[in-house]
């Protein structure tokens, strides 16, 4: 859920991205999982709205329990990927929650993480991170992602995840 509360409107001053999330958890049958945040990630407004979700959650009888990340999770996490060869200025959200996601479950599969301007048929791809150059996958200053998705890719070969890099059917 990292960075998606664009689906959800304000958190704060709006109770109709509530009804949408409980109707979303209720739906797809999400009601008994958790939700893991990283409000210690981005400091301000947007961290926040992290430190009260669950609060907010609670308030509307929703009955999702939230996880929030511990203030030197990510320091520690991107110390020990840098151990693993990994050395980045910064590792991206979803970097971030795949190295969480292996420190408690069992078995983890990736979508989505594909880091190039197309995919494997050639066709362009939208970039969630921006519209210019500058801010794709192997151009960001921040965020390296075709060196993440070769770990990952270094991952999946040694079966600690699967790595989805095909249209899912």
């Amino acid at each position: 859920m990292a960075g998606g509360f664009g689906y959800f409107g304000d958190l704060v001053s709006s109770t109709r991205w509530v009804r949408t999330f409980k109707s979303y958890v209720l739906v797809y049958k999400y009601a008994g999982s958790s939700v893991l945040t990283f409000p210690f990630m981005i400091p301000g407004e947007h961290q926040r709205r992290l430190l009260d979700f669950q609060k907010i959650l609670s308030d509307h009888n929703v009955p999702n329990k939230v996880f929030l990340n511990h203030p030197d999770h990510r320091r520690k996490t991107t110390d020990f990927w840098a151990r693993k060869g990994l050395v980045e200025r910064s590792l991206s959200s979803g970097f971030y929650v795949i190295s969480a996601a292996l420190s408690f479950c069992d078995r983890v599969r990736v979508y989505g993480f594909w880091p190039f301007d197309r995919d494997r048929r050639g066709r362009p791809l939208g970039y969630h991170y921006g519209v210019g150059p500058r801010d794709r996958g192997q151009d960001n200053p921040w965020h390296r992602m075709d060196r993440e998705f070769y770990k990952l890719v270094e991952l999946h070969a040694k079966g600690i995840i699967e790595l989805v890099t095909k249209p899912c059917s």
